[in-house]
């Protein structure tokens, strides 16, 4: 919204505090959510205060490379009033002016921006486990995973999530590597040893740049007093990042989300189990999740944590062909309603609700909130960015998308998801040169990750380039043990490129499968379509409406259906999926 040049405001007017280069709207310093499009007319309602500005103008700058009908902009103003619980009949800040447009009439003043203090970028590596026989091995990821969730309370403190420093798991690490990778000025690094009812803990804080190590310390306590451990390490790196701690800062650093020793010590185990990001993982996660609310079962946290399992559960039954989506998200959504009902301020939960919400749910405006309430709560939330960015690529809005992407990129650098995810942004794009690069720099940073070698496949499949599709496909089921996802690829790029007798070996083996594993009906839609059978495309993308199949979502925007667009049941389908056609 901002002009080259133009200095980001903030602005204040009636109990509000609208802050332009944050992208938030606070009162009396608690953020209100506020879509971003209703924030950016909000900006330009309040920028030109006492003006009447007529719906063309508004329309113009809010949408400057789309064009929309004035429903929109309708909807923009709802959510505004509702944000302001501003009534459109007595109106104390927007006022509807008939046959011409709206009109911000509250005062408003611009004032400075504090400075913002300096920020701090900590990754902390997970802990090398010592204990004999590997016993334990969940207490080094768990103890680093607790650690973090203490860390990232502190605004003066960028520290990566878990999900971005489980690839140093183990004893042979280079902590000086892993944090010039991770981009972070410093890294926490240490090991644990448990024996008997003893936790052994060592603990050294390492600059990044020098190589010096700037702490170090050694705990040795019952292994019931884990919290003392983590509170103590949380407190001593803010003391020698030399962090200006206040009161409320203290406060958050010593907060336990449950007092249940036995229930946090289960839930660290189940973030170890779930930090597989396997079927297996998963299933030992939901079991450590559900012991730990047996504990607690006002433990939010262990909530969210049974909710993120069951959602990994449903997305490799889609990848790997596991559990069908009925089998996994409705658990998954109760277990996210709860974790909220307990505690509205978990940035996780929203995060996980605008998921189901999108690809389950097939709610778009409900997802949306969601996923703003997330980055609300908490701007240096990557799973949010991430999540948010896909669904708004599955939307349309593909300059929006890889912003989020972007977002969420710098905040986990070492990604393997995240970054082939913005190269399958550039696919679904169509910037498939951009898309290229990017999938290929993302190969380089590991060779073995399935996500990256299907997405180049779609991109030298939307090239002509078929051969090297094929190889990349079979890389990816190679990969994923022979799962459908990439096998229906390499069966798309048959019928594309012509061979149908291939294409339908593919079909076979695939729906013979089927009977054993859950294979999403959208692939199987996309080889009918690829041979130019519509007809049967169509039966299949309406039985993956039946399955609440994630791959729905891209509808909108996936190469693979461009044959079907004239079809008005794609039309239909898309409409009945909460998307709308271009």
């Amino acid at each position: 919204m901002t002009s080259s040049g133009e200095r980001e405001g903030v602005y204040e007017f009636g109990s509000f505090r609208l802050d332009e280069a944050e992208g938030i709207l606070l009162r009396r310093g608690v953020a209100v959510p506020l879509l971003p499009k209703s924030f950016d007319a909000l900006l330009v309602l309040v920028k030109n205060g006492n003006r009447v500005l007529t719906k063309d103008f508004l329309l113009n700058h809010i949408w400057p490379d789309a064009a929309v009908e004035e429903n929109s902009l309708a909807k923009a103003i709802s959510d505004i009033r509702r944000a302001l619980e501003d009534d459109a009949r007595n109106p104390q800040y927007i006022v509807t002016v008939p046959r011409r447009g709206y009109r911000f009439v509250s005062s408003v003043k611009a004032v400075d921006r504090e400075p913002e203090a300096a920020t701090h970028t900590v990754a902390v590596l997970p802990f090398t486990n010592l204990t004999p026989q590997g016993e334990h091995d969940y207490v080094g990821v768990g103890l680093a995973d607790a650690v973090i969730a203490r860390l990232a309370r502190l605004a003066q403190v960028t520290v990566r999530p878990t999900t971005a420093v489980l690839k140093y798991v183990g004893n042979d690490k280079d902590v000086l590597a892993a944090g010039r990778e991770l981009e972070v000025e410093s890294v926490i690094d240490g090991t644990v040893r448990r024996a008997d009812d003893r936790i052994r803990v060592t603990v050294q804080l390492i600059g990044t740049r020098t190589g010096s190590t700037l702490w170090a310390d050694r705990f040795d306590e019952h292994s019931t007093d884990i919290f003392s451990v983590e509170d103590s390490i949380a407190a001593r790196v803010a003391a020698h990042l030399a962090l200006q701690i206040t009161s409320d800062d203290a406060q958050s650093l010593a907060r336990h989300d449950t007092e249940n020793r036995e229930a946090h010590e289960l839930y660290l185990k189940g973030r170890f189990f779930w930090s597989k990001r396997t079927v297996e993982g998963s299933e030992a996660a939901i079991a450590c999740f559900e012991q730990a609310i047996a504990c607690d079962p006002k433990y939010a946290q262990a909530y969210a944590g049974l909710a993120d399992a069951y959602i990994i559960l449903g997305l490799q039954g889609v990848v790997m062909g596991g559990r069908p989506p009925t089998s996994s998200f409705p658990h998954a959504r109760a277990a996210v309603d709860r974790a909220l009902s307990i505690d509205d301020t978990l940035a996780e939960a929203h995060a996980a609700l605008g998921f189901i919400r999108f690809f389950y749910d097939f709610d778009w405006s409900g997802a949306e909130i969601s996923f703003n309430r997330a980055l609300t709560l908490n701007r240096r939330y990557a799973v949010a960015h991430h999540l948010y960015g896909l669904s708004l690529m599955a939307t349309g809005r593909m300059d929006e998308a890889l912003v989020e992407m972007e977002h969420a990129r710098r905040l986990e650098p070492v990604s393997l998801i995240i970054n082939a995810n913005v190269g399958w942004v550039f696919y679904h794009a169509r910037r498939f040169d951009d898309a290229l690069a990017q999938l290929q720099k993302t190969l380089e940073m590991d060779r073995q990750f399935v996500a990256t070698h299907h997405r180049l496949g779609l991109v030298f499949e939307a090239t002509g380039r078929y051969a090297e599709a094929i190889a990349a496909f079979d890389s990816a089921r190679r990969l994923s043990n022979g799962g459908p996802m990439a096998a229906a690829a390499i069966g798309y790029v048959h019928a594309v490129s012509g061979n149908r007798e291939a294409a339908g070996r593919v079909l076979d083996e695939l729906l013979t499968s089927s009977a054993e594993h859950y294979l999403a009906a959208p692939y199987v839609a996309e080889i009918y379509a690829g041979l130019g059978d519509n007809d049967r495309a169509i039966v299949c993308l309406e039985k993956g409406l039946d399955e609440r199949s994630s791959a729905l979502v891209r509808l909108r925007v996936n190469p693979r259906f461009d044959r079907l667009r004239a079809d008005p049941r794609f039309t239909r389908l898309m409409e009945r999926v909460g998307l709308v056609a271009d």
